[in-house]
């Protein structure tokens, strides 16, 4: 891995509407916003990370966390091809890759609470291009839990102006290298209230 330009960045773009209000803001048990426990855990994994990117639908979305001149914002809106109001996490993707084109983008939605460091250290020294993801317990693949290559985000883009904008049919069309997490709990995927009061259920357990 350490021979790729390598870039971070945590999807929180998405519309939340299930949960009922932003995701990465939600309340963990210490008060801190969700994405700043991710940040944390980025950090923990990677310590030479020097940035951390936030991906947001535009500049007025909602974001508290603490001043930090390492995070660096990349919005949806620069990016959307015109025409197409919403394209789901490939906003994100791709707004990820026009950042910068050259770098492998892990991608972490901001909606997995319980991402363990291990797992963060295991995809990474896991990875191999075009793409590296996991997959759940029952053989599904996390896309946007993944490592994306120049070359995936290119194929995505493509997918995309032809009106398949699902990451998930990009990554079944690439040879996709999947990971089943040294933590199950990792990719509990937290959408909906029940969802996230289960969680902080098993996150007081572990701190």
């Amino acid at each position: 891995m350490n021979s790729h330009n390598f870039e971070v960045a945590i999807l929180c773009g998405g519309q939340s509407s299930r949960m009922g209000q932003p995701k990465h803001d939600m309340p963990l048990p210490d008060k801190r916003p969700l994405v700043s426990h991710m940040i944390d855990r980025i950090r923990s994994a990677r310590p030479e990370m020097p940035t951390i990117h936030i991906s947001l639908r535009a500049e007025d979305q909602s974001f508290q966390t603490a001043a930090d001149d390492r995070i660096q914002f990349i919005y949806d809106s620069d990016d959307r091809p015109a025409g197409r109001v919403d394209l789901g996490p490939a906003s994100g993707l791709l707004a990820a890759h026009h950042r910068d084109p050259t770098a492998h983008w892990l991608v972490i939605a901001c909606d997995y609470p319980l991402l363990c460091v291990d797992d963060l250290r295991y995809i990474i020294e896991s990875y191999e291009p075009p793409l590296t993801c996991f997959e759940n317990v029952e053989g599904w693949p996390e896309p946007l839990l993944a490592i994306w290559s120049p070359l995936a985000l290119q194929a995505l883009e493509r997918n995309v102006q032809a009106g398949m904008t699902g990451p998930i049919k990009t990554l079944k069309a690439l040879q996709t290298k999947r990971l089943k997490p040294l933590d199950e709990r990792s990719l509990l995927n937290a959408n909906t209230p029940a969802d996230w009061e289960a969680a902080l259920r098993i996150f007081r357990q572990n701190i």
